[in-house]
């Protein structure tokens, strides 16, 4: 029998319930585990990401789990020796009129109760930055707005769901706004990047001068600049393509996503058949039209999804081989043409792509914008020199065969840390679901019927999630996390996927039908 405190979320991370979670997670954390890929504390609870869940590692995790006691914590940063941070708000931003009406009092009580309030992150979520912010009192306790903003300006500093916060980042948003501070709370190029730390306590200051408030902090992203040297030339990026490589780990802390490739073994096997290492950088593709024209000689292999390649060779074209190297001479182009029974594809360059890393990588992160941003025409891949073996002579046969066309594609899932709650969990497999236009890298939106979501759902705290993690929004259609998704979430979790990588081939009109297998653990 699992112990209840102790939760397999899927193939690679375990959910573990505690009354002090920063307790927990610090244990792990010295630990060092071999398998421990990354922890993440929420309110209640830690997620463990690990390479394989196996009975192995949830023996070490529950024998650490018995020795945390309900001991405050307060050896806090990984990073120097700060225990509190100071942050100066000029209060009067949109909501906070609001906020003294339906609390039924004046604006000066608003702010004195929200500035002399003692706070300490209790979680970092959303975007890398945001801290949940525990301490917020009673009085001032006030839901989400029933439709959040689409723009909220860097700097603001907002209450909700009894939660005090400052948005690092210009990002939709459905909190208060009570104030503005201008202190950046979130810049890659500082050591620690994030200002904000689960266990950090926090007070904010009034103060009446005005302070500048700009959505423009500093932009994470890596621009990808025209090479000094001749290397890739994008004629055409296609319908979307990003640059990938193993991705971050280690900052799920701050809310710092993995990013990575969707796929992550069809991507090592592109790195592999060119021979480079495994941190070596490449391309992911979705659908068709990319359009390479090469400086330089070059070794390319691409992976994933079946469909034409071709090369392009003056006035003359052939079909390249899938999953095998090909040579490009100098002023030679490389066409993606349309996949067959899937939706995405990885390109390997012999040497990698050498741009700039952002915490430890070069992936694209869409959801934070960490890393460089979508390919765009007449952008230049510079090509490095991250290769440590000889192009794999092998080829990995696949037929360009028609797809599936309306055949239905079994998805088999382990249940959800939430199913247990569901009266009719049932339902979730009784049925097709078809994969909406409304998809991507962020998380698959599904349409079928729909679920019936339990009536304390919009109560319950939020928990770190996982790549494959079938959540459960009030429409009570399923969303399917993708590799960019938050590193927290307050929806239910319904599922795992045993495979998430499986579903970066799911394209917009597929029909997905779940099937349920036992825990994965035995």
């Amino acid at each position: 029998m699992i112990d209840p405190r102790f939760i397999p979320f899927g193939r690679h991370a375990f959910l573990l319930t505690h009354t002090n979670p920063l307790a927990v997670m610090h244990h792990i954390q010295q630990a060092n585990l071999a398998d421990v890929v990354d922890v993440i504390a929420a309110q209640d609870c830690v997620l463990v990401r690990v390479t394989e869940a196996s009975a192995a590692t949830s023996t070490q995790l529950m024998g650490l789990l018995d020795t945390v006691d309900d001991a405050d914590f307060d050896d806090v940063s990984r990073h120097d020796e700060r225990t509190q941070l100071d942050l100066e708000v000029v209060y009067g931003a949109p909501d906070l009129d609001e906020v003294a009406a339906r609390c039924a009092m004046s604006v000066e009580r608003v702010i004195a109760l929200h500035s002399q309030a003692a706070y300490r992150v209790a979680f970092c979520g959303f975007v890398p930055g945001f801290g949940y912010l525990t301490g917020l009192p009673a009085e001032l306790h006030l839901p989400r707005h029933d439709l959040p903003r689409t723009h909220v300006p860097a700097g603001s500093v907002a209450i909700a769901a009894g939660y005090s916060a400052v948005y690092p980042r210009e990002s939709p948003g459905g909190w208060h706004l009570i104030g503005h501070t201008r202190a950046v709370l979130f810049d890659v190029e500082n050591d620690p990047p994030s200002l904000i730390e689960p266990g950090l306590n926090v007070r904010f200051t009034p103060v009446r001068e005005a302070i500048p408030l700009s959505s423009a902090q500093h932009d994470a992203g890596t621009e990808l600049e025209a090479a000094d040297r001749n290397d890739a030339e994008v004629v055409n990026p296609g319908m979307h393509t990003i640059v990938v490589d193993h991705g971050r780990r280690g900052w799920g802390s701050i809310a710092v996503g993995s990013a990575g490739p969707w796929d992550s073994a069809a991507f090592a096997t592109a790195t592999r058949l060119v021979g480079n290492t495994d941190t070596a950088a490449g391309l992911e593709i979705v659908g068709s039209g990319l359009h390479l024209r090469a400086q330089r000689s070059m070794t390319v292999a691409v992976t994933g999804a079946p469909g034409p390649i071709w090369l392009r060779s003056g006035q003359s074209e052939r079909l390249l081989d899938l999953n095998a190297p090909q040579h490009l001479s100098p002023s030679e182009e490389l066409l993606l043409g349309p996949t067959y029974d899937g939706l995405r594809r990885w390109l390997a360059i012999r040497g990698g792509l050498d741009v700039p890393a952002t915490l430890g990588s070069r992936s694209t992160d869409t959801l934070s914008g960490l890393g460089p941003p979508q390919l765009q025409a007449g952008d230049h891949l510079p090509i490095g020199t991250s290769y440590d073996m000889q192009p794999v002579v092998d080829y990995l046969p696949t037929s360009l065969e028609e797809g599936r066309g309306d055949q239905t594609l079994t998805v088999p899932v382990y249940p959800g840390p939430d199913a247990g709650r569901f009266a009719d969990i049932g339902v979730l497999y009784r049925q097709d679901y078809t994969v909406t236009p409304y998809s991507n890298r962020v998380g698959i939106r599904l349409h079928g019927n729909p679920l019936e979501a339990p009536i304390d759902s919009s109560l319950r705290p939020s928990y770190p999630m996982v790549s494959g993690a079938i959540q459960l929004p009030p429409n009570g259609q399923p969303v399917v996390l993708g590799p960019d998704h938050p590193v927290t979430g307050g929806y239910p979790v319904i599922a795992v996927l045993q495979d998430p990588a499986g579903a970066a081939q799911w394209p917009p009109g597929a029909k997905i039908r779940f099937r349920e297998i036992s825990s994965v653990l035995p």
